[in-house]
C-alpha cells in the first residue's frame, strides 16, 4: 500500500508540471518579449526542481545520469536568469546541452551493453542524416542570420551529435521489450532538445518562440521521466542481440562515410562553397565510430571462432580435452625429450547409476569425475574424456619416480565417496597408468601408449575383483 501511494503521489506531481507548463507555453506567442523571457526562465527553474527530484529518487545505478540531467539545467538556469551580465550566452547553453548529451549517451551505453554494433549503426545512420539535413537545409538559412563562424560551428557539432544520441535512443526504444515510458519520454526530451537547436539556427522571431517553446517541452519530458516509476528500469541492460554486418548495415557504413564527401562534390559543382565544418566531422565523428564498429565485428568474429575452437576441442558434457585434442596433445609430448605419465581411468559401477537413476544422474556422476581429475594434477596437465565413462590425464615431466605418488594422489581425489543420492550404488575408479620415458620411447606411439595404460587399468581392475571375490 506505502508503494502505491508513493506512486499516485509522483503521477500527481507529474500532472501538476505538465498541466503548469502547458499554460506556460500556451501564454507564450500572446505575451510581450519581456513576459516571454520570464515565463522560460521560471519554467527552466521549475525543471530544476523536478530534477533535483529525480536525482533524489534515482536508483544508484543511475545517480550519475541524473547528477549530469541536473548540472545540465541547473547550469541553463543560471545562464538565463544571468543572461545580461554574461558575454558569451552561446558558450553557457552549449556545454549544458553537452552535458544533457552526455547523460543521454552514458544512458545509451548502460542500456544498450549487449547490442553496442546496433547502436553505433543507428547513430551513424542518424549523423549522416544529421549531416545532410546541415548542408542542405540549414547552413544556407545560418549563412542568412548574425551567427558568427564559431557559433555556426558550435551549433553544427551540438546537432550532430544530439543526432547520434537521437538514432542511438530510437534503437533502444526499438529492442525495448517491455515498453518502459520512462525511455520513450527520454527519446521525445531529447527529440524537442534536438528540434529547439534546429529552430534556434533558423532564424527570426517566430523560430525564437518555436525553439523556446521545444526546449520547454524537452524540460516537460524530463520532469515526467524524474517522477514515472519505470524511470528505475533505465539502468537495465537491454537484449542482447547478435552482432551480424549484414549487406544493408555493411551500406549503411559506406553511406556515412561517403554522404558528407557527396553533398561537398555537388555543392562544388553547382558553385557553392564547401561546408568545412562536416567534413572536419567526418574525421572527428564519423570515421571513430565506424573504426569502433569494424573493432567491435572483429572482436565478435574473434569470440566466435575462439568458442569454435573451444567446442571442436573439449567435450561437451565435462569441458576436457575430446579423444582428438588429447591424443595430439600426447603425441606433442612424445615428441619431446621429457618423461611422462598417462593415467588411464575407468569408471566401476557406472551402468548401474545409469540404469537405475537415469541418464541425467551419471551426466553429474561424469561432471563430478571431471572435476576431481581436474583438481588432483598440476594445472599444466591435460585430462580428457576418451569416451563414455572412461578418462586420460598426462602428467608432464613426471617419471617412474613420481608418478607412483601422482597416481594415488588421483585414486584418493576419485575414491571420495560420490553424491549420497545415489541410494547404495556404489561407484569406483580403475586406475592403469604407465610411465613413458625418453630413452624407451623409440617405436612407441600414442596408440601404444594408451593401449599400455589401457591394460594396466584392466589388470588394477582384475586385482580388484579377485581381492572382493576373496572376502
Amino acid at each position: 500500500m506505502p508503494q502505491a501511494n508513493g506512486r499516485n503521489h509522483r503521477r500527481w506531481l507529474a500532472a501538476i508540471v505538465v498541466f503548469v507548463a502547458l499554460c506556460a507555453m500556451a501564454a507564450m506567442p500572446l505575451v510581450s518579449h519581456s513576459t516571454q523571457r520570464g515565463i522560460y526562465l521560471a519554467f527552466t527553474w521549475l525543471a530544476l526542481v523536478c530534477s533535483f527530484y529525480g536525482l533524489r529518487h534515482s536508483p544508484a545505478n543511475l545517480r550519475v545520469q541524473w547528477r549530469l540531467i541536473f548540472a545540465a539545467i541547473l547550469l541553463g538556469a543560471a545562464g538565463n536568469t544571468l543572461h545580461i551580465w554574461l558575454p558569451n550566452r552561446g558558450l553557457i547553453d552549449a556545454v549544458a546541452s553537452l552535458l544533457l548529451l552526455a547523460a543521454a549517451a552514458s544512458l545509451v551505453v548502460k542500456r544498450g551493453g549487449n547490442d553496442y554494433s546496433g547502436l553505433i549503426d543507428a547513430s551513424l545512420a542518424a549523423v549522416s542524416l544529421g549531416g545532410l539535413f546541415w548542408v542542405v537545409v540549414l547552413q544556407p538559412r545560418i549563412a542568412k542570420n548574425t551567427l558568427t563562424s564559431a557559433q555556426a560551428a558550435t551549433l553544427a557539432v551540438i546537432i550532430l551529435l544530439l543526432c547520434g544520441t537521437w538514432g542511438a535512443l530510437i534503437r533502444l526504444v526499438e529492442t525495448d521489450r517491455l515498453r518502459t515510458r520512462a525511455l520513450r519520454l527520454l527519446l521525445v526530451a531529447l527529440t524537442f532538445n534536438l528540434a529547439g537547436f534546429v529552430l534556434a539556427g533558423w532564424g527570426g522571431d517566430p523560430a525564437r518562440i518555436a525553439a523556446e517553446m521545444s526546449f520547454m517541452l524537452a524540460y516537460i519530458s524530463l520532469s515526467v521521466v524524474a517522477f514515472d516509476p519505470s524511470m528505475r528500469r533505465l539502468g537495465r541492460r537491454g537484449p542482447h542481440r547478435d552482432d551480424r554486418l549484414s549487406w544493408p548495415r555493411l551500406a549503411l557504413l559506406g553511406m556515412a562515410l561517403s554522404v558528407p564527401v557527396i553533398v561537398n562534390a555537388v555543392l562544388l559543382a553547382i558553385g557553392k562553397p564547401v561546408d568545412a565544418t562536416v567534413s572536419i566531422l567526418v574525421g572527428v565523428v564519423i570515421v571513430p565510430l565506424v573504426m569502433l564498429r569494424i573493432g567491435l565485428l572483429a572482436a565478435s568474429r574473434d569470440r566466435l571462432a575462439a568458442a569454435l575452437a573451444v567446442e571442436a576441442d573439449h567435450d561437451p558434457l565435462t569441458g576436457l580435452l575430446n579423444r582428438r585434442a588429447f591424443t595430439e596433445v600426447l603425441d606433442r609430448e612424445l615428441a619431446s625429450t621429457r618423461d611422462c605419465t598417462l593415467i588411464f581411468s575407468d569408471l566401476d559401477g557406472f551402468k548401474r547409476v545409469n540404469d537405475r537413476f537415469g541418464h541425467a544422474a551419471g551426466d553429474r556422476l561424469l561432471v563430478e569425475i571431471a572435476d576431481r581429475l581436474r583438481r588432483s594434477v598440476r594445472a599444466d596437465d591435460p585430462v580428457g574424456r576418451f569416451g563414455g565413462d572412461e578418462f586420460l590425464a598426462l602428467l608432464r615431466d613426471c617419471g617412474a619416480d613420481r608418478a607412483g605418488a601422482a597416481v594415488e594422489r588421483v585414486r584418493a581425489a576419485l575414491a571420495e565417496p560420490f553424491e549420497e543420492s545415489l541410494d547404495g550404488v556404489s561407484v569406483g575408479a580403475s586406475l592403469g597408468a604407465v610411465v613413458s620415458t625418453a630413452d624407451t620411447r623409440d617405436g612407441t606411439g600414442v596408440d601404444d601408449l594408451i593401449r599400455a595404460a589401457d591394460e594396466a587399468m584392466y589388470a588394477q581392475k582384475q586385482i580388484v575383483a579377485i581381492d572382493g571375490s576373496s572376502r
